[in-house]
């Protein structure tokens, strides 16, 4: 009897030490991927800027971006595959109809200014007409509404279930669609001249707000966490995390967008707007804005995270695929992120 529970320990052990391994494997390169995710728009940056060739600076900036939108494509699909059949969508065609849906709404035009022009199909589409402006976005809302509603329909999926794929995935498309224009969005006028508009800065301040947050969120949480923050939607989740992740990530951020708006303006954050709220109205709303943006994005976060557990959770699952080992899925590491990078998109339009 005590050699069979010995042995059940010993296995027990084991399994569990396997599955460390596993995750911490899996955590390495995770990092990594990011990491090559963002040093992609990096080097499109800076080499649009710095470098004495502009000819050059432009193809090979250029070559960085197309490989940084191949990137966020290649998780936009993987995020919308994962929520279609975590929510147990059986029929193929309309998985097929919503990833060409979302593909289409990702690259439709923003802008008309910005290192974009020549990434998506924006010389096709005559940036100077009405398809670039603003309110395109309304119709093109219109059109993936319309075309997924009846495709679900056709699909015989519950309405339920298919406003849940539709609203998520628009989070999905439009936060992925406003983090990739953040990152790749420099001001170009002519070859002698080319400037920020918002930059990689930017777009790391925000992953390292997200991350902070959500990393003290869990530290905080297991040392001090007594009070559930949401029992129902995720148990272990507590207030004194959700203090602790907001409290840590904001005072990093706000000090980090105020010592680069100072001393590194020219790769401060939001650079480009900050430097005209600076003009127009003085330093202080500058520092006011920074401090207000991050206690929006920690928070929109935290409620991001809790959006997506409570997704899983109506539908009975522990993450949304087990494409990561030890991790999940695609969206299950970045399901803090979808709401801020929306809001993020809606900010950029705002500017």
């Amino acid at each position: 009897m005590t050699n069979k529970i010995e042995k059940t320990q010993s296995k027990f052990i084991s399994l569990k030490n396997n599955n460390f391994f596993v995750r911490f494997a899996s955590s390495i390169i995770l990092v990594a991927l990011i990491v090559l995710f963002l040093s992609t728009a990096i080097l499109s940056e800076e080499l649009w800027v710095n470098m004495n060739d502009a000819h050059k600076a432009k193809i090979v900036s250029q070559s960085l971006g197309i490989l940084m939108l191949c990137i966020s494509i290649a998780i936009l699909m993987f995020c919308i595959y994962e929520l279609s059949t975590s929510l147990k969508i059986k029929n193929k065609w309309f998985i097929v109809v919503m990833e060409i849906l979302a593909l289409a709404v990702f690259i439709a035009p923003i802008t008309s200014k910005g290192n974009l022009e020549q990434l998506f199909i924006y010389q096709g589409w005559a940036l100077k007409s009405p398809l670039s402006h603003w309110y395109m976005q309304i119709i093109y809302l219109i059109l993936f509404l319309a075309i997924s509603f009846v495709a679900g329909y056709l699909s015989g999926i519950e309405l339920k279930k298919l406003i849940m794929i539709i609203g998520t995935s628009l989070i999905i498309i439009f936060g992925l669609k406003g983090f990739t224009y953040i990152s790749l969005s420099n001001d170009y006028i002519n070859q002698e001249y080319s400037s920020i508009k918002f930059g990689y800065v930017t777009a790391i301040w925000i992953w390292l707000i997200v991350i902070l947050t959500d990393t003290f969120a869990y530290i905080f949480g297991v040392a001090f966490g007594k009070h559930k923050m949401a029992p129902v939607i995720s148990p272990k989740k507590s207030w004194e995390g959700a203090i602790g992740g907001f409290t840590t990530a904001f005072v990093v951020a706000v000090i980090m967008s105020i010592l680069f708006y100072f001393f590194v303006n020219s790769h401060a954050v939001f650079a480009d707007y900050m430097n005209n709220i600076d003009i127009k109205f003085g330093k202080g709303l500058v520092i006011f804005m920074y401090i207000l943006l991050a206690a929006l994005i920690s928070f929109i976060g935290q409620v991001g995270d809790l959006f997506f557990s409570l997704i899983k959770r109506k539908n009975d699952i522990k993450d949304f695929s087990n494409l990561i080992p030890g991790h999940g899925g695609v969206l299950d590491r970045l399901d803090s992120f979808m709401l801020v990078f929306l809001f993020m998109y809606l900010f950029t339009l705002i500017n």
